[in-house]
């Protein structure tokens, strides 16, 4: 349940970040490398304390990715598009990663 709100939260957050570009120091706004990282710590966080929590948090991302990218893409630039599609795609992963070390919380 709280997964699940949190993960509604950040593809609001991500949909946000695609049609306003802005500052607003979200896990989207940041620099590439700043999201990847933060993916890779709750990853972490996900694996070793709370698998459910985390992959439920990271899934509504990757249904929201494709259209992040192509807003990301006609509002701002391909690049912005392009890094939105990235940190989805990484979102993605971090699920597959956690399911694969933590079958038993699947």
């Amino acid at each position: 349940m709280i997964g699940t709100i949190i993960g509604l939260g950040l593809a609001f957050a991500q949909l946000s970040t695609a049609w306003n570009a802005g500052n607003d120091g979200d896990l989207f706004d940041e620099s590439l490398l700043f999201g990847v990282g933060i993916i890779a710590v709750w990853t972490l966080i996900g694996i070793f304390l709370f698998p459910r929590t985390v992959g439920f948090a990271f899934t509504p991302i990757f249904f929201t990715t494709p259209i992040a990218f192509i807003i990301g893409w006609v509002r701002q630039d391909f690049l912005h598009g392009f890094k939105l599609l990235f940190l989805g795609f990484s979102c993605w992963i971090a699920t597959i990663i956690i399911a694969k070390l933590r079958p038993e919380a699947t």
